[in-house]
C-alpha cells in the first residue's frame, strides 16, 4: 500500500493498493468532491467536514455540519428519499 500525503499541513491523503484500487480521505477541503454522484442530493447550506471516495465500486461518503435544527434534516432526508425512490442502485 502507497500512502500519498501533499504539504505540511495534511488535510488529504490518498491511499493506493497494489492492485491500483484508491481511496481518498479529504479532510479540509470544505467541499463536494468533482466525482460525487450528481444524483445524490446534498444538504443545503452544508459545511463538508470530510468527504472519502473510493475507486472500487465508485463508493462516496461525505460528513456534513449544519447551524439548522435538528427537525428540519428528517425533512430533507424524506424529501429525497421520496424522489430519489427505485432510482438509486447498489453497483
Amino acid at each position: 500500500m502507497m500512502v500519498e500525503q501533499k504539504g505540511k499541513d495534511v488535510s488529504s491523503m490518498t491511499f493506493t493498493g497494489k492492485d491500483g484500487q484508491k481511496v481518498v480521505m479529504d479532510m479540509g477541503g470544505g467541499k463536494v468532491p468533482a466525482d460525487y454522484p450528481k444524483d445524490v442530493p446534498v444538504y443545503d447550506g452544508a459545511k463538508v467536514i470530510l468527504s472519502q471516495s473510493a475507486t472500487e465500486k465508485n463508493a462516496h461518503n461525505l460528513v456534513l455540519e449544519s447551524n439548522d435544527p435538528a427537525t428540519r434534516s428528517p425533512t430533507f432526508t424524506r424529501r429525497v428519499s421520496n424522489r430519489t425512490a427505485g432510482r438509486l442502485k447498489a453497483p
